[in-house]
């Protein structure tokens, strides 16, 4: 198991969900021009440590409300205050965890 997780100057991963939830993607994905609600989406990441990690900032363009999972083992005390950033309370972590958490929902 191999993952390659980069930074880039000037790019981070809010500005890939603001890309991401635009109109015109929305609209070419058939979700129409409006950003979900915070009932409508997920963040899913393993590292949302403010101090460790990059994955919380895919939560800073959306509604604070939004639920984040982490199928990482974290101290939730790294997270950044005021977001819906939980730990997945499954069996397994990582890739495993999110196979896990898929095959969970119906």
């Amino acid at each position: 198991m191999f993952a390659l997780d980069l930074a880039i100057a000037g790019v981070d991963k809010a500005r890939a969900v603001e890309e991401a939830l635009t109109p015109t993607v929305l609209r070419s994905l058939g979700l129409g021009p409006n950003m979900p609600g915070a009932g409508e989406i997920e963040v899913w990441g393993d590292r949302f440590s403010q101090s460790s990690g990059t994955d919380w900032l895919m939560c800073k363009p959306i509604d604070r409300r939004v639920r984040a999972l982490s199928f990482r083992n974290e101290d939730p005390a790294e997270f950044p205050k005021g977001y819906n950033i939980q730990l997945w309370d499954g069996a397994r972590r990582l890739h495993m965890g999110l196979l896990e958490y898929l095959e969970s929902r119906d």
